[in-house]
């Protein structure tokens, strides 16, 4: 029975990264060339510093909304807080037994709690953007080793 865009647009993998001992799932069929190339045509490479800078940051926030697009579940788990200009901060590990103390060092230091200790993170730009680069780019990775077919099983 042939596929069709229906088949496509509801298509879900699942993955097993071992190197996080993490299982996502994904929607492989969600990113087209046509969406790829809107995002990329909305950059101006004619822009002064602080445009240069205001487009970098976009380019990352649109390649973070990809990620957060083809990816639709995993099993990441926090505290994950954000400090008071915006970047992780990182809540001690002794801490994470106890949510009010938790959310008290928070306020603390002045951030926002976003998810508890053992919680899902949910996969959203937002959160994503205080998880290290290299962690995004070795799931992206690994999705695209995924989906990549194996040239050893092709038949001759």
């Amino acid at each position: 029975m042939p596929v069709n865009i229906y088949d496509l647009v509801e298509d879900r993998k699942t993955l097993r990264v071992s190197q996080y001992d993490l299982t996502l799932t994904y929607r492989p069929n969600s990113l087209t060339p046509a969406k790829e190339l809107a995002l990329l045509k909305t950059t101006d490479p004619d822009a002064d510093d602080d445009e240069a800078i205001a487009m970098v940051e976009a380019n990352v926030k649109r390649q973070i909304q990809g990620f957060a697009d083809l990816v639709e579940a995993w099993d990441f788990t926090g505290p994950l807080a954000k400090d008071a200009d915006g970047g992780r901060l990182d809540i001690p590990k002794a801490l994470n037994n106890e949510p009010l103390e938790a959310q008290a060092y928070v306020e603390d230091k002045g951030g926002k709690l976003l998810v508890k200790a053992g919680d899902i993170v949910p996969i959203q730009v937002e959160n994503l953007m205080l998880l290290p680069g290299y962690f995004i780019v070795s799931l992206i990775r690994a999705i695209n080793e995924d989906m990549t077919p194996d040239p050893k099983s092709r038949k001759r």
